[in-house]
């Protein structure tokens, strides 16, 4: 059941995550040396991010309850 709170946790932070990316202009534009061909944030590994360190706590949570 936590897995599933942490997915849906990883969706929603990395959905904010761009939609505050636009909102304050941390965007990348493209460029002859770039991929992509719009421009988009770079912000989207927030979300990432803060789900990585959510189950970091969580599973130290876990690893103190076993001692």
């Amino acid at each position: 059941m936590n897995y599933i709170f942490l997915f849906l946790f990883t969706l929603l932070t990395t959905y904010l995550s761009l939609l505050i990316g636009q909102k304050i202009r941390i965007i990348d534009n493209p460029s002859s040396e770039k991929i992509h061909n719009v421009p988009i944030t770079k912000t989207g590994g927030l979300g990432i991010f803060l789900n990585y360190i959510l189950r970091i706590i969580y599973l130290y949570e876990i690893s103190c309850n076993l001692l």
